[in-house]
This record gives C-alpha cells, structure tokens and sequence, in this order.
C-alpha cells in the first residue's frame, strides 16, 4: 500500500468505474471487500471515504494483534517449533537498503509479526490475524515517518534471539516491539494534529489523540 490516498477522502463507485473502466457491480463488491477489511468507510447518501486514523483506533487495532501475536508466540516458544520462516523474514528486512521506500519496510516488516502467526500452526489464529492485516498495513503506510528500515532491522535481530532463547523473554520481546510500534505512531498522530493547531487553545482537550494505552 503506497498511502497515496488521503484520510477522510471520499470515493464514490462513478468515480472509480470510470477511471478503471469496469462496472459498478464489481466496484461495488470491491467496496464491500475494504469496507471490511477496515480499509473504507461507507458515508450514507456520499459513497465512501478513506477512514481518519487516530488514537483511538491505533490503540484498538494494536490491542487485537498483540493479543493474538503473543498467544501464538507462546506456543511456539513452548512446542518448540522450527523457525526458520522468521530466519528467513528477519534477514530479508535486515537486507533493506537504508532509503528502502517506506511501503517497502512495512510490508517486509509485516511478514515478520505474520511468520509469527504461521509458526503457531493454530489456524484460528491465522484466520483471525488475517481480519486485520491490510489495516496494519494500511495504518503504517499512512504514517509511514515511523518506519526506518535499519532500525527495525536491529529490533527483529533482538526479538529472533529472544524467540530462539525461548520461554517468557521471546513473549516479553515481541510485546516490546508491539509497543514501541503502537509509541510510534501515536507520538506521530499527535505531532500530526499539534502540527495543524499549534495552539492548544485551537482544538478541544477531547479531539486530541490520547496516550493512555502507552
């Protein structure tokens, strides 16, 4: 996902049949499919919109991956499972050049936390990952500032050690990555918003992106 489309963007089926050349029955289904997927918003009477990301959905969508994340990671960690797919993940983000494109380091990034998921062997799991994969995807790719390619590669090369280390401290490790990744982006969202009211007098206490889950 490059991002391209800015939050709160509206998007009507005529707009897209016409600039992809198809009808609008296979727009309309396609919609169906992003809006859930979390990825469109349906606007009654307007069509639909890029979704705003703030505080409140970070927090939400990250409480669900880390849920599911460290579930899997223990049982990996306790039935020992081979991990070679995460090897093989974390040397190809570690292989990133230092000004790999933003969209680039996420997705590669993303197939790390995805291995994780695979590696359980559980696929409920799975199933129930998948529901919000494209929104993570989406989330990082719209605040892509977060993503340096060299510095996540170091934290994977931790969390690898960490998983083959084995017992709480791979848990522990993978909750940390979670975490400083959920920092990031909220530090980003209120930077974002302060950026368009430098002063606090300009927006209401309540409309700001909160920290609380941090």
């Amino acid at each position: 996902m490059a991002g391209e489309l800015r939050q709160g963007e509206r998007i009507t089926e005529e707009s897209v049949a016409a600039s992809m050349q198809v009808g609008r029955h296979t727009v309309r289904a396609a919609f169906a499919e992003l809006m859930s997927m979390g990825l469109l918003e349906h606007v009654p009477n307007r069509g639909a919109r890029i979704p705003i990301l703030d505080a409140e959905r970070i927090n939400d969508l990250w409480d669900y991956r880390l849920t599911l994340e460290a579930g899997a990671m223990r049982i990996i960690v306790e039935r020992q499972h081979d991990l070679g797919s995460l090897e093989q993940r974390t040397q190809d983000l570690l292989d990133l050049p230092a000004d790999a494109p933003p969209a680039e380091v996420a997705s590669v990034h993303q197939r790390i936390h995805t291995s994780i998921i695979e590696l359980s062997g559980v696929e409920r799991l799975h199933e129930a990952y998948a529901r919000c994969e494209a929104e993570l995807l989406w989330v990082v790719s719209t605040v892509n500032d977060v993503y340096d390619a060299r510095v996540l590669g170091e934290i994977h090369r931790e969390l690898l050690a960490s998983t083959r280390a084995g017992g709480q401290a791979a848990v522990d490790a993978l909750t940390t990555d979670i975490e400083k990744g959920r920092a990031a982006l909220l530090d980003s969202i209120r930077r974002s918003t302060m950026s368009r009211a430098p002063f606090m007098g300009v927006m209401p206490a309540h409309a700001l992106p909160r920290g609380d889950h941090v």
